[in-house]
């Protein structure tokens, strides 16, 4: 990480931000559909 410089805290930290939520949702959408497979599989 470091020292953010004033780039870093306007540009960066919101694609960053807008990133990493991106890749959450995506992992989250993945997990909540293979826990669903597995409900319906295993029953």
């Amino acid at each position: 990480m470091g020292i953010p410089n004033p780039y870093q805290c306007s540009f960066g930290g919101i694609v960053r931000k807008f990133y990493i939520a991106i890749m959450l949702m995506n992992i989250g959408a993945v997990f909540v559909k293979f826990i669903i497979f597995c409900s319906f599989y295993s029953t």
